[in-house]
């Protein structure tokens, strides 16, 4: 190597995954994909439960009421990837195929415009 030239850094994690593989618990999950969609997402924190919440089909309600259980690697996998989507600016409705609209469940997909409550006006 030439002097006071510096060596190349290694490669960096892939700042859109949150690797949840490395968290055993339901509560550091979600800490961690807070933690990732914060520079993301307006609503780190409701993003990531609601994430988290359709992987495993539970309320956000069970969630918060269940912070301990343990999380399984293919539940991880798949919260770990619809972060990653999430972090790279894809819509909450999109990810789950899920968008409530005056108290109707309604189901999205990318092909369809995702109900806003602003568009009632």
């Amino acid at each position: 190597m030439e002097p006071g030239r510096r060596p190349a850094a290694a490669p960096g994690p892939d700042p859109r995954r949150i690797d949840v593989a490395a968290s055993s618990k339901l509560c550091e999950a979600l800490a961690r994909a807070r933690e990732r969609l914060g520079a993301a997402s307006g609503s780190p924190r409701l993003d990531a439960e609601v994430l988290l919440g359709h992987v495993l089909g539970w309320s956000r309600a069970r969630l918060l009421a269940h912070p301990g259980v343990p999380l399984d690697a293919a539940a991880a996998e798949r919260f770990d990837a619809l972060v990653a989507r999430r972090y790279g600016g894809e819509p909450i409705a999109y990810l789950t195929g899920r968008r409530e609209f005056w108290s109707l469940d309604l189901a999205v997909t990318p092909d369809t415009l995702i109900p806003r409550h602003e568009t009632e006006r």
